[in-house]
Order: structure tokens, then C-alpha cells, then sequence
């Protein structure tokens, strides 16, 4: 094939990735304006790294928002966060823990974030005070649905508070790494939406410095 018929299939392909209304739907909370979307979208297409980190970005949340169960979610937004650390850090082919490249991944929340995220899981006392987590052991938290939905354990007891003010989300899992795990009860009250919006705002935030 000439290189022109190349670059003729690879602008059409760039095109249907511009005008694609998936992107555009699951960037929108995170870039205001179709106009900075679209400057975003055609800086990514300019170099494979960004080009690849803005198509497993889309996959990823795609295969989220496809499943029935909240731990499921979970696993494919940790799964967006490992892989978008990699390819950011060029180390896609590489084996590494995936552990310590997740939380990479959260260690990079803005500081905002970071106390935003806390303030979703707690502990209630007998007089109704909450004691928050520190943000490690929220994300050790994550990393167990994970782990749990990966191995085959009971995974179904998380989900996600469904916005009612009226809800009382009491989850029991788990810390602690493979050998030194601790059984945890907590209250969530984050939604999946604004779950989602944050692991794809820092997502953006690792392309934009690829960029």
C-alpha cells in the first residue's frame, strides 16, 4: 500500500476518532466546550503515546459503564488507571506490580481530589461521628474489590451509594496486601458517575502532560 493511500485512511480514521460522540460524552465533565475538546482530541491523535493512552481511556470506561456490577466497574476503572500509568511512563510491554503503578495513579490526584475521595468512606460511631479514612487506605480499598473480582472472592458486596439521601451504604471488605489482609466495614457514599468523572479527570490530566 503507497504511503498516500496511508495517510488517506489514517486521516479518515482520525476524523471518525474526532467526531466520535462516546469521547466527546465521556470527556465532556472533565472539558467544558466542544471547541477544547476538539483542540484535545486532535493533540492526542498527533502522537501514537496519546494516541493509544486516549483509545484504552475510552475502551476502559466503556467496558465500565457496560457491567452489572459496581466491584466489576471498579476492576475496569483500576485496570484504565494501570494502563494509563504505563503508557504514560512508556512501560506498556512491561510486567511491573500493578499495584504500585495504581497507586501511582491515585498518588497523582490533584490534592482537591484527594480530600474529595476521602470524605466518601468512613466509619460511623455509636454517636453518629464519622472517622474518615486516610486517602491510602481508600485506595487500598479499591485495590481489594479488585483483587477480590480478579481472584474470585466475594465481590458483590460493594456498590456504589445510589445518591438518596436517604441511603445508609454500609460495605464490608477488605485491606491490606495478599498475605496481611484485614476485614473492613465502611460506609461509601460516593456514586459511580462522580467515581467515574474523577479516575477520568486524572486520566486527562496524565495525557495532557504526554502531550
Amino acid at each position: 500500500m503507497t504511503s498516500t493511500k496511508w495517510e488517506n485512511i489514517r486521516k479518515a480514521t482520525d476524523e471518525s476518532i474526532l467526531g466520535d460522540k462516546n469521547i466527546h460524552s465521556f470527556l465532556r465533565p472533565v472539558i467544558r466546550g466542544e471547541e477544547k475538546r476538539n483542540e484535545f482530541i486532535k493533540n492526542c491523535l498527533k502522537k501514537n503515546k496519546t494516541r493509544w493512552m486516549l483509545n484504552r481511556l475510552k475502551w476502559f470506561i466503556e467496558l465500565a459503564d457496560h457491567q452489572q456490577y459496581d466491584s466489576v466497574k471498579v476492576f475496569f476503572l483500576i485496570a484504565m488507571a494501570e494502563t494509563n500509568i504505563k503508557l504514560l511512563e512508556d512501560r506498556f510491554k512491561d510486567n511491573s506490580n500493578e499495584t504500585s503503578d495504581v497507586k501511582k495513579f491515585f498518588d497523582g490526584f490533584p490534592a482537591q481530589d484527594k480530600d474529595e475521595l476521602k470524605k466518601y468512606f468512613f466509619k460511623t460511631d455509636e454517636y453518629l461521628n464519622r472517622k474518615y479514612f486516610e486517602f491510602d487506605t481508600v485506595v487500598d480499598i479499591l485495590l481489594n474489590v479488585r483483587h477480590r473480582v480478579v481472584h474470585g472472592k466475594n465481590h458483590y458486596d460493594f456498590r456504589f451509594h445510589n445518591g438518596s439521601n436517604n441511603l445508609m451504604n454500609i460495605i464490608c471488605g477488605e485491606t491490606g496486601s495478599r498475605n496481611k489482609k484485614k476485614k473492613i466495614e465502611y460506609e461509601l457514599e460516593i456514586t459511580y458517575k462522580k467515581f467515574r468523572k474523577m479516575m477520568i479527570k486524572n486520566a486527562v490530566g496524565n495525557i495532557k502532560r504526554a502531550i
